[in-house]
């Protein structure tokens, strides 16, 4: 096989590794204690952007903190089946202590959420998270 090929197929195989590995990254942030969380809008807002609909609704990082420590992975179809028009949603970032950061979507009312790193997004379910963005959400 000339080199040229050998070397691009190589490149591509790596790539390919790097991006499956991505998707597993879920298990490895519940248990880094080193994370960092960043609140990027502490309320929330609904699919049409309305804040007002949402003026109980507070993201915090215990919040999210929780949310990761108590949510299990799941399916988009699954995630789609659950949503509600108009749940209110709120949005942070996660990032590891090895560097990566990744975009956390919380859903209000419904307990899903959304963990994304580039174009892979991973759709997370917590039942004990449902009505997270309430004002008076039990962390416990």
């Amino acid at each position: 096989m000339p080199k040229l090929l050998s070397t691009t197929l190589a490149v591509m195989a790596a790539g390919v590794a790097a991006f499956a590995h991505a998707a597993d990254d879920f298990p490895l942030l519940q248990k880094d204690s080193k994370a960092t969380y960043i609140v990027k809008n502490s309320a929330g807002a609904n699919s049409s952007g309305n804040q007002d609909h949402c003026v109980d609704s507070v993201l915090t990082e215990r919040k999210m903190r929780f949310f990761i420590k108590h949510a299990v992975p799941s399916t988009a179809f699954n995630y789609q089946r659950a949503l509600i028009l108009d749940d209110c949603t709120a949005e942070g970032f996660v990032r590891s202590h090895k560097g990566k950061t990744y975009r956390l979507t919380l859903d209000g009312a419904t307990g899903w959420g959304a963990l994304a790193a580039g174009t892979k997004t991973r759709y997370l379910y917590c039942e004990r998270c449902e009505g997270i963005l309430d004002k008076d959400f039990p962390l416990d």
